[in-house]
């Protein structure tokens, strides 16, 4: 029995050691400053030091600024991540079926390896307010700037979610796509019936991904918009950043951690399907 569960690890015990560093590493740097907040949430205020119990909570749920920024963030994140997995699935199918554009990938890539502050410069000179095609344009000034932070999200990563589909494609069966060709089958149905359905694990990695990256959208949003954007465009970390300036650390607490349950539920549900078509494979 001790060497079933011995067989499981996959490092043998002796070199555990190695991740010692690593462990203490996300112990003070993750899960200590997770509990702090954590704490902090349930404490009346930084100058009084009682315990407030579920006060924050209750506030934050009655705040309508609050529930503004929890709508916002789904009603952003959701479509934009949706929208980068389809155009990232629908490049990498093209630079597979036509190899020789594959080079055309590095310029996909090519937002990954800008600083977030050379990138929003970039993307303000280009499709900002006070750029040409918005003169040209003239459209309203919420709408203009929400639709260039979703344009923002899908140069950002819509590179990387082709490499990785991509990636997955070039590990599917040669035989079972030849085959499939020979019995008449055009590049389209293959994709659908044979291509996605193996593609299905790199999906959930892939959403994971973007998912995470969706979360950090804020940072440009702060760069291009300042603290105070759009009302469509507040997000949870807005007034969480709103709350730290008010020195409320207690309901910023709060609302953190709340954000953060609700991130870590996701990706958990997402981690135990990844797990279950894994079992299933095997």
């Amino acid at each position: 029995m001790a060497d079933t569960a011995r067989n499981k690890l996959i490092y043998p015990a002796r070199d555990m050691r190695w991740f010692v560093p690593g462990f203490w590493g996300w112990l003070l740097l993750y899960a200590a400053p997770f509990v702090l907040s954590l704490v902090t949430s349930f404490i009346a205020d930084s100058a009084e030091i009682r315990f407030a119990g579920l006060d924050h909570y209750r506030n934050l749920f009655g705040d309508p600024y609050y529930l503004m920024s929890v709508k916002n963030t789904a009603l952003f994140l959701f479509p934009v991540v949706l929208a980068v997995m389809i155009l990232g699935i629908l490049t990498a199918q093209i630079l597979f079926v036509v190899p020789r554009l594959r080079g055309l990938l590095a310029i996909f890539l090519l937002p990954l390896f800008l600083p977030a502050p050379s990138i929003t410069a970039i993307w303000n000179a280009m499709v900002g307010s006070g750029s040409l095609i918005a003169r040209l344009l003239q459209p309203r000034d919420e709408q203009w700037k929400y639709l260039s932070l979703f344009l923002l999200f899908l140069w950002k990563n819509t590179g990387i979610a082709a490499t990785l589909y991509l990636t997955g494609m070039k590990a599917l069966d040669n035989a079972v796509l030849d085959a499939a060709r020979v019995d008449g089958a055009n590049e389209w149905a293959i994709f659908f019936r044979i291509e996605l359905p193996q593609l299905r694990n790199i999906a959930l990695i892939t959403l994971l991904y973007l998912m995470m990256n969706g979360v950090r959208i804020f940072r440009e949003s702060y760069m291009l918009f300042g603290a105070y954007p759009p009302p469509n465009l507040f997000f949870v970390q807005h007034y969480i950043n709103l709350g730290f300036a008010r020195l409320d650390f207690g309901l910023l607490s709060a609302a953190g951690t709340i954000f953060s349950l609700l991130l870590l539920l996701v990706f958990a549900l997402l981690w135990k399907q990844l797990r279950r078509r894994e079992e299933d494979a095997a």
